[in-house]
C-alpha cells in the first residue's frame, strides 16, 4: 500500500487528484453511454476505458502513455443514427439496431401521388416540402457519405433525356457519397445504356429492368459493387400506373467495400500512356511546317476492314491496334506545346455519345483537337455532341450521316469555323464513300473563319438534326430517307382547290408513342391538298421530344395539361377544337385518335360527302373507319352506309353536334372509347338521341393493332386486331350517294333494295352449321330477313354476323347497325341486307 501511495503521489501530485481523474473517467462513460443510446460498440470503447483506468492502480505508469485508436474507428461515419422519433412521414416498422439507419423510400403513383424519401427519420423528399424539387422521372438524393447531410436534390425527366441524370451520376457524385432515388410518372422510356452501366458502380442490378411506368426506389453509394445497393421495382403489368414502389428498414453503411469509380476509362486514355506505332517525319509532308505549326496525316479508311490514322508531329498515335482506335470517332487533343495530351474513342455506332459530350466538354482551352471518323459514327451521334464539335469549329459535322467519312481539326475557344474539315458523303446504298487521306500543317493557335460552309442542296438539314437527336425512328431516319423533304402533297384535281374540307380543321389527339404520331403524320401530309395551318397536334405538355417530331413536320401544336389517362387527353383536345379561338372557321372539325394510318384519299373521301353532311341535321358525323371492314370479306371502296353508331377513330364532327350532345356531357356520353359505343345524350330529356353516321364499306383509315388488357381482350382482338382492309385506290368515285341526302332518302333507298332484292340462298345453313356459302354472281343486292321476337332481338343476326366473318363478339351486339337491326355491307361483287323480321323498313 505504501508503494502505491508513493505511485499516487508521483504521478498524479496527491490522493485527491487522483480520486478527480477516477471520476472524470466515470462521468465520460455514463455521458458517451447516453449519447450512443447503449450502442453495444460504444460500451465497448468506454469499457475499454475504464477498465485501462482501473489497471492503473496495479501499474500506473501505463495511465500516462498516448491510447492507440484503431484504424477501424478512424473510419467509421460521422454521423449519428437517430433513434428517436422521427418525422410522422418517415415512420417505420422495422426496429433499428445500435449503428443502422431507418430508411424509407415511397416511388410516386400515378400522376398526383408524389414520392416521399425518408432517411435516419428525417423527411428529405416529400411534395408538402417547399424547396423540393419533384419531377417526373427520377427525383434524386445525393448525400454525404460522412455525415448523412444532403447535397442536392434534383428532379431528372429521363422520360424524355437521361444526359443531364447520366452526368450528374458520373461527374458530379463524389466516390462513397450516398444516392437516394424514388420515381416519379414515367422514368424508363430515354434511359440508355451507358446510364445503366453507370448506376452498377452505385451497387444496383435491376436499373436495366425497369420497365414503362414502373415504380422503382432505391438507396446505393458509389463504389460499392453491383447487388449491394437496395432496391425495388414495383411493375405496371396491364394498369396505366404501378402502384407505389416501396421499400422500409434498417440500413447499415457503408453498403458495402468502397473502391474509387472512373468513368470513361476505356473510352480516353492519358498522355503517360498513350503508344506510339510508328514515326515518320513530318507525318509524310514533303515539307517541314512552321515554327508554330505541327504536322498532321489524317486518314479514314477505306472500308471497315481498313483503319482510321492520325499523325501528330511525326507520331502515329490512332492507328489498327493502338490507343483503342476504331469505329466510330477518334480523337487526338493536342497541348499548346505540340505535346499530345489525351487519345479518345468513343463507339458512335452502337453506344450513344454521352462520354463523347462530357469528354468534349471537360476539354481545356485552346487546346486543338483532332477528330477522324471510322466506319460509321453517326448512327447514335447525338445533337449535343454535334453542337459541342460546333463550338469547336465543326461547321459540317451536321450533315454527318451514315458511313460518311470525316475529318476535322478544332480548337477550344476558336471564333468561327475551322478551316480543315471535310466529309465524303457515302453512297446512297450504304456503300463505303471515297476514302479522306490529308496531310496539313496545323497552327498552334487555330484561327476561324467567319462563314459557315453551305450544306449540300440536297440535305434535309432540319431533318438530319431531328434524326441525330431522338433515336427509335426506324426507316424515318435511316440513311435512304433522312434527306427527303417532307411537304404537303399538291392537290391534283384543281376543281377542289377552294373546297371547305381543306380548310377545316384537323386535330390529332396524339398518345405518347412517337412511332404512331410519326405514321400519322406522314400520312396526313401525304393527302393531297392538306395545308399545314389547319393541322393542329394535342399532345401531352410534358413531351418535348413530340412537339420537336410536329415541328419538323411544320404542323401546329396544341398544348395538353398532362392528364391521367387517354379519355382525358381527349375531352381536353374537344374542348381545344370547339371552345378556344385556336381554329377559326370551326363549324366542322376533322378528329384523327392515336395510332392510326391515313389512306390517300382520306380527305378526297371528305369532299365527296361534305355537301350531304352539312345540309342534313340528321347527321352527327362521317367516320373513315368501318367496324366490319375485315380483309375476308373484300369490300368495296365505293359504297358509303348510314349507321347509328359512332365508331370514333377518324372523323369530322359537327360543332353544333359537340355543343348540343358532348360539351357538357362528355362524362356521361363519351368516357370510354368510341369503339364501346358513344351514346349522345339529350340534356333536357336526359334521354338517347339517335343520329346518324356516315361509314364507308372499305375503311379510310387504319388502326394500328391494339395492346390488349385482359378483361376486354376477346372485344378488342375481335374489333381491331383481326386482318382489316384499307383503301389504297386513288380517289375511288362514290355510288349511291343520292340516296344518303336525308334520313327520309335513305329509308327509302333501302324499302325499295329490299323489296327487289334477291333472296339469300341456303343462309339457315349459317344456323345449322355454322357457315355460309357466297353467290357466285356479281352486282346484285342480297338479303336475308332473319328472325326476331321483337325489335332489339339480335340473337340470329349475330350468327349470321359470324358466319359473314363480320364483327363477332358473344359478349356485345353486332356493329354498324341502322335503326337497331339493319345491317349492310359488300362481299366478293355483292352488296347484302341483314334486317331483322321486326324492322320498320320491311313493307
Amino acid at each position: 500500500m505504501p508503494n502505491i501511495k508513493r505511485l499516487i503521489i508521483k504521478r498524479f501530485g496527491g490522493t485527491a487528484n487522483f480520486l478527480i481523474f477516477v471520476l472524470f473517467v466515470f462521468v465520460s462513460y455514463l455521458s458517451v453511454k447516453n449519447y450512443f443510446n447503449e450502442s453495444s460498440q460504444s460500451e465497448e470503447i468506454i469499457s475499454s476505458q475504464i477498465n485501462d483506468g482501473i489497471k492503473s492502480l496495479d501499474k500506473i505508469k501505463k495511465v500516462t502513455e498516448k491510447q492507440p485508436i484503431p484504424d477501424k474507428i478512424e473510419n467509421k461515419p460521422k454521423f449519428v443514427p437517430n433513434h428517436g422519433k422521427p418525422d410522422p412521414e418517415c415512420e417505420i416498422e422495422e426496429k433499428c439496431t445500435a449503428q443502422s439507419v431507418s430508411y424509407k423510400l415511397l416511388s410516386g403513383q400515378g400522376m398526383d401521388k408524389y414520392p416521399t424519401i425518408c432517411l435516419n427519420g428525417k423527411l428529405l423528399l416529400s411534395k408538402n416540402l417547399p424547396e423540393n424539387k419533384i419531377g417526373r422521372g427520377i427525383n434524386l438524393i445525393v448525400l454525404d457519405q460522412n455525415t448523412l447531410e444532403v447535397e442536392s436534390i434534383e428532379a431528372y425527366d429521363t422520360y424524355t433525356d437521361d444526359s443531364s441524370f447520366y452526368r450528374m451520376i458520373t461527374k458530379n457524385v463524389k466516390d462513397g457519397n450516398l444516392i437516394m432515388i424514388a420515381s416519379f410518372d414515367e422514368m424508363a422510356n430515354a434511359l440508355r445504356e451507358t446510364s445503366i452501366k453507370a448506376m452498377e458502380s452505385y451497387g444496383s442490378q435491376l436499373f436495366g429492368n425497369i420497365k414503362f411506368r414502373d415504380g422503382f426506389v432505391m438507396i446505393g453509394q458509389r463504389g460499392v459493387t453491383k447487388g449491394k445497393a437496395i432496391e425495388y421495382i414495383e411493375a405496371k403489368g396491364k394498369k396505366d400506373f404501378a402502384i407505389a414502389a416501396k421499400i422500409t428498414g434498417c440500413a447499415n453503411f457503408p453498403l458495402g467495400t468502397l473502391s474509387p469509380v472512373k468513368f470513361m476509362e476505356k473510352n480516353v486514355i492519358d498522355q503517360d500512356q498513350i503508344l506510339v506505332a510508328n514515326y515518320l517525319k513530318n507525318c509524310g509532308l514533303r515539307e517541314d511546317c512552321q515554327a508554330d505549326e505541327f504536322a498532321v496525316h489524317v486518314y479514314t479508311g477505306k472500308n471497315d476492314k481498313d483503319e482510321p490514322k492520325i499523325c501528330v508531329d511525326g507520331r502515329y498515335v490512332i492507328a489498327r491496334g493502338i490507343n483503342d482506335a476504331g469505329r466510330g470517332i477518334n480523337i487526338v487533343v493536342v497541348g499548346n506545346g505540340k505535346e499530345v495530351l489525351k487519345t479518345a474513342h468513343f463507339d458512335t455506332y452502337i453506344e450513344d455519345s454521352t462520354n463523347l459530350e462530357i469528354f468534349l466538354e471537360g476539354l481545356n482551352d485552346n487546346v486543338v483537337i483532332i477528330a477522324v471518323s471510322f466506319d460509321d459514327a453517326s448512327t447514335k451521334l447525338g445533337n449535343l455532341a454535334r453542337n459541342l464539335f460546333f463550338d469547336l469549329g465543326s461547321g459540317l459535322i451536321q450533315n454527318l450521316r451514315h458511313r460518311d467519312a470525316w475529318i476535322f481539326v478544332g480548337r477550344k475557344g476558336i471564333n468561327g469555323f475551322s478551316p480543315i474539315e471535310e466529309i465524303s458523303y457515302a453512297t446512297a446504298d450504304g456503300s463505303f464513300p471515297p476514302v479522306l487521306d490529308k496531310k496539313f500543317c496545323v497552327p498552334q493557335t487555330l484561327k476561324g473563319m467567319r462563314i459557315r460552309p453551305d450544306p449540300l442542296p440536297n440535305q434535309n438539314d432540319r431533318r438530319r438534326d431531328f434524326c441525330s437527336r431522338y433515336d427509335g425512328y426506324g426507316e424515318f431516319c435511316q440513311n435512304e430517307n433522312v434527306d427527303k423533304p417532307l411537304n404537303p402533297a399538291p392537290l391534283i384535281n384543281k376543281s377542289l382547290e377552294n373546297h371547305p374540307v381543306f380548310k377545316t380543321p384537323i386535330f390529332i389527339i396524339s398518345s405518347m408513342s412517337h412511332t404512331s404520331l410519326r405514321m400519322t403524320l406522314e400520312t396526313i401530309i401525304m393527302q393531297p391538298g392538306v395545308q399545314r395551318s389547319q393541322v393542329f397536334v394535342c399532345i401531352d405538355e410534358k413531351l418535348d421530344e413530340l412537339w420537336s417530331l410536329v415541328d419538323l413536320f411544320g404542323f401546329r401544336s396544341c398544348k395538353i395539361e398532362s392528364s391521367f389517362n387517354y379519355t382525358e387527353i381527349y375531352r381536353k383536345a374537344l374542348v381545344q377544337a370547339f371552345e378556344t379561338d385556336l381554329a377559326e372557321n370551326n363549324e366542322n372539325v376533322i378528329v384523327i385518335e392515336e395510332d392510326l394510318i391515313l389512306a390517300p384519299d382520306f380527305l378526297y373521301f371528305f369532299t365527296q360527302l361534305y355537301d350531304t353532311f352539312t345540309k342534313d341535321s340528321n347527321l352527327a358525323a362521317i367516320s373513315t373507319w368501318n367496324p366490319n371492314g375485315y380483309t375476308q370479306l373484300d369490300g368495296s371502296s365505293s359504297f358509303v352506309y348510314r349507321t347509328n353508331e359512332f365508331p370514333g377513330l377518324a372523323y369530322m364532327l359537327k360543332k353544333s353536334v359537340y355543343e348540343a350532345y358532348i360539351k357538357d356531357s362528355f362524362y356521361e356520353c363519351c368516357s370510354k372509347r368510341a369503339w364501346y359505343d358513344w351514346s349522345l345524350i339529350d340534356k333536357k330529356t336526359k334521354e338517347s338521341v339517335l343520329m346518324d353516321v356516315l361509314v364507308p364499306d372499305v375503311s379510310r383509315s387504319f388502326r394500328r393493332p391494339y395492346d390488349i388488357s385482359s378483361e376486354d381482350y376477346s372485344f378488342l382482338n375481335n374489333l381491331i386486331n383481326r386482318k382489316r382492309k384499307t383503301n389504297l385506290i386513288p380517289f375511288p368515285e362514290l355510288v349511291e350517294l343520292s340516296s344518303l341526302a336525308s334520313r327520309n332518302s335513305y329509308e327509302d333507298f333501302l324499302k325499295k333494295t329490299l323489296k327487289s332484292a334477291l333472296e339469300f340462298p341456303n343462309h339457315e345453313s349459317c344456323f345449322k352449321q355454322g357457315n355460309i356459302s357466297l353467290p357466285q354472281t356479281s352486282n346484285q343486292y342480297y338479303k336475308i330477313i332473319y328472325s326476331q321476337e321483337n325489335e332489339s332481338d339480335l340473337k340470329k343476326l349475330k350468327e349470321l354476323c359470324s358466319c359473314f366473318h363480320l364483327f363477332f363478339d358473344s359478349e356485345t351486339a353486332p356493329k354498324g347497325l341502322y335503326q337497331k337491326n339493319l345491317l349492310r355491307f359488300y362481299s366478293h361483287k355483292n352488296s347484302y341486307i341483314l334486317v331483322g323480321s321486326k324492322s320498320k323498313l320491311l313493307v
